[in-house]
């Protein structure tokens, strides 16, 4: 094993982590396999490509390099996963109140019919009211938790 390998263990061990709560074992594992698995090899196959950076010198700022990189690229990819759930989450809510705005315009917009009495017709705009709400709030109101430091 070069040293340059040996270095990259060192540094993967002392790496920073995420702290949210929107990563979990999941994200932890991903990022174990990434630097264990695809990291290392990438790593040997450019010392074997290119033979100098296995050199006592270079080696260690290669490794230093490569993985900074890819803490880099990790914690990238865990925002635009962030976003991605966020993005889904609003749509969801945002077709929820159009339902909601819908149904609330269509009573307030009703002509009287025949047999529905007033207070039923309170009833329901009341109703229909309260769900508007609820649907702005959840709206409004999303737990998403940003990976942000």
């Amino acid at each position: 094993m070069s040293l340059a390998l040996i270095h990259l263990e060192a540094e993967k061990e002392t790496m920073t982590e995420i702290k949210t709560p929107a990563v979990d074992a999941a994200s932890a594992i991903l990022k174990k396999l990434i630097f264990e698995v695809v990291l290392k090899e990438v790593m040997k196959r450019l010392i074997t490509q290119y033979a100098f950076l296995s050199l006592p010198v270079v080696g260690p700022i290669f490794a230093f390099m490569m993985g900074k990189l890819a803490t880099l690229f990790y914690e990238e990819m865990a925002r635009l996963a962030v976003f991605a759930i966020l993005d889904v989450q609003v749509n969801a809510e945002k077709k929820a109140l159009e339902v909601a705005t819908s149904a609330l315009k269509k009573l307030l917009e009703a002509t009287p019919i025949l047999g529905v009495s007033e207070e039923q017709k309170n009833a329901a705009l009341e109703k229909a009211k309260e769900e508007f709400k609820k649907k702005l709030a959840d709206l409004v109101r999303l737990p998403v938790q940003l990976p942000f430091r």
